[in-house]
């Protein structure tokens, strides 16, 4: 059986690096991002299974990200993370695509709870 692949993206690498431990301890497949553009690149050419954004991102932010995936119709499941999820939760309505909002800091148990419910 493959793993599933989920991408995850953060300009701070020590979000990117417990992300990655925790998930390929976890039996996933994992790769990440630094930027927007970085995460577009890799959703073109990889079959990701779930991405996780951070919403704040140094050169593209993730509702241009999602808004980028609604019109090439990716249909990749996204959690999206900030530290204003109130914001958010506003915006991310429209977008089917975004199955979660998580705030920053996040519970790292919580999380992996729900990828799973996610991907299962």
């Amino acid at each position: 059986m493959t793993k599933q692949k989920i991408l995850v993206v953060d300009d701070q690498p020590g979000i990117r690096l417990l992300l990655t431990e925790v998930f390929a301890q976890n039996g996933y497949d994992v790769h990440t991002a630094e930027t927007g553009t970085e995460a577009l690149e890799l959703l073109k050419r990889l079959s990701i299974d779930l991405a996780i954004i951070d919403y704040q991102l140094p050169d593209v932010d993730a509702l241009s990200i999602v808004k980028k995936l609604k019109g090439k119709s990716c249909q990749v499941p996204l959690i999206l993370m900030s530290g204003l999820v109130e914001e958010l939760m506003k915006e991310h309505i429209s977008y089917k695509n975004i199955v979660k909002i998580i705030g920053k800091p996040f519970d790292v148990e919580d999380l992996l709870t729900d990828v799973a419910t996610i991907l299962a």
